[in-house]
């Protein structure tokens, strides 16, 4: 079953809107990303996975807040896509807080970032 795009899904603070984009699926988050709502990003990520897309490209711009459980989201994400063959990356426009949560915990330069 194909991954129904163009729908945004909300958990909590977090908004998630999953789009066709060529060959590629871009995954939209927008909100707060934490043990609320880190969930609803994984699943949606994990849909994005599922599809026939070559590529997933995580656009993190709107995310006004990162935690732990977010950050353990995106290194799913990048184990996910290793195991079956499909390119991952995150956009590289972030908001100060979410960059800065990165820098932080060490992951600026264990995530993929688009070029």
């Amino acid at each position: 079953m194909a991954v129904k795009f163009d729908e945004t899904r909300r958990a909590g603070e977090l908004g998630v809107r999953t789009e066709a984009n060529g060959n590629a699926i871009v995954v939209r988050a927008f909100g707060e990303i934490d043990l609320a709502s880190a969930e609803q990003l994984h699943v949606e990520l994990c849909r994005a996975h599922a599809d026939g897309a070559s590529a997933i490209a995580l656009d993190l711009s709107e995310v006004t807040f990162i935690d732990s459980t977010g950050l353990g989201v995106l290194m799913k994400a990048v184990t996910l896509s290793s195991e079956n063959g499909k390119r991952f990356s995150i956009r590289p426009q972030l908001s100060a807080a979410v960059r800065r949560t990165l820098e932080v915990a060490g992951m600026v330069q264990r995530l993929p970032f688009a070029a």
